[in-house]
């Protein structure tokens, strides 16, 4: 292998990387509709082409979990958690 009598193939020319578009698409569509969510997808798919693919969905992940309405209990818990 030093001689280089084996050449290995290059994938990231041979093969396209996985895309967010595709994760982005099977979001619901109030996510879908939301800037924040798609600014993010945006910056991830276009501004970040290394970042690897699970890194990239967890991302868009967390920007979806901060949309969701705070329902009654978990505004008491997050109150509770800030003043201790």
């Amino acid at each position: 292998m030093q001689q280089g009598l084996i050449k290995v193939p290059d994938y990231l020319k041979l093969v396209n990387p996985p895309t967010l578009w595709a994760y982005y698409e099977t979001l619901p569509s109030w996510a879908r509709k939301d800037p924040v969510v798609r600014n993010t997808m945006m910056a991830m798919e276009y501004h970040k082409p290394g970042l690897d693919i699970r890194a990239k969905e967890q991302a868009l992940n967390m920007v979806c979990s901060m949309l969701r309405p705070v329902d009654g209990t978990l505004k008491k818990v997050i109150a509770e958690a800030a003043m201790s």
